[in-house]
């Protein structure tokens, strides 16, 4: 039974290997539910297609149209196309496909993060509800000295992103572990302050010992930030200086207040119930979460293992 578990569990992550196609995300629903033709319903709409149309011009947008907020951040490496691509997809599902009638859901893309609510949180710091993402391979002996490099890294990282200006908080860090690189990533959501920034990407990376160590991968995805390292890249080298100066961003929407007839939205339980606890630190993501994605080289050794392992099973 074990060595089944074990299969199923390498070839579940081998099928979901490539991001690019978009695969289910990662992801928090609440359990508060609003009416399919609400006003809420038809504001969220709204706002999402706004916020997709800006994503071809901004790398992070936030708006609302009351009773909803929401916003986008897309990855601070990538170019203009590929952002806008990856917003689309997670406005266009995220309340039908990824969390049905949901009024707040959280959508985390290895390219994007959009999240939208009933209430407002805009510039406020929030570390749950939380996933904790982990690669369970281990990096062998230097256990000890590879941990230093990843802290090392990963603490310059956090430096460089909480230092940038304006709305693109984002960061990458590379070191040698003997013959490997180390990569390294932080970012945190460009509505929050330089300081709120250090604080949220100071804390998420204070997890990595217990979840992570010795692992060759990790992440770890606040509402407000992430930060994740591999042994393989997994950023582009795509810099946000390369990107060309955008257009004027489109119009806010406008939306008239519903008339007196129209019922408010309706909820199944009460708005202080609506974010969930995190997991806990030392487990990996809940069971509504993709499973952690591998690039095309890790993703093809992972294949051969899985091959000589079934192999000699049946000899």
């Amino acid at each position: 039974m074990k060595f089944l578990l074990h299969l199923f569990f390498f070839t579940f992550l081998f099928i979901h290997g490539s991001s690019e196609l978009f695969m289910d995300p990662f992801r928090y629903c609440s359990n508060t539910t609003f009416s399919p033709n609400s006003t809420f319903s038809s504001n969220l709409n709204t706002l999402s297609s706004f916020l997709s149309s800006n994503s071809s011009r901004k790398f992070y947008h936030k708006s609302s149209v009351p009773p909803v907020y929401a916003h986008f951040q897309c990855r601070g490496d990538l170019n203009a196309t590929a952002c806008h691509h990856c917003v689309a997809t997670a406005t266009t599902n995220s309340s039908q496909q990824y969390c049905p009638l949901s009024v707040e859901a959280i959508i985390w893309f290895d390219d994007c993060f959009f999240r939208y609510s009933n209430q407002s949180f805009f510039s406020i710091v929030a570390e749950e509800p939380a996933m904790i993402l982990i690669n369970y391979q281990d990096i062998g002996e230097e256990t000890s000295s590879f941990d230093q490099i990843v802290g090392s890294a990963l603490n310059d990282a956090v430096v460089k992103a909480s230092s940038r200006k304006k709305d693109l908080k984002f960061a990458t860090k590379e070191a040698s572990f003997g013959k490997e690189t180390v990569y390294t990533l932080a970012q945190c959501t460009g509505d929050l302050s330089n300081s709120n920034c250090r604080k949220c990407l100071s804390n998420a990376v204070q997890n990595f010992p217990d979840c992570c160590s010795g692992k060759k991968g990790g992440r770890i995805l606040f509402p407000s930030c992430s930060v994740r390292y591999e042994l393989y890249p997994f950023y582009r080298g795509v810099s946000r200086s390369s990107v060309s100066p955008p257009p004027a961003p489109v119009p806010a929407p406008t939306v008239s207040s519903p008339p007196a007839s129209v019922p408010p939205p309706t909820v199944t339980s009460p708005p202080s119930s609506m974010l969930a606890p995190p997991p806990p630190l030392s487990s990996p993501a809940p069971s509504t979460a993709a499973p952690p994605l591998l690039s095309g080289k890790l993703a093809a050794t992972v294949a051969l293992v899985m091959a000589i392992v079934v192999g000699s099973y049946f000899l």
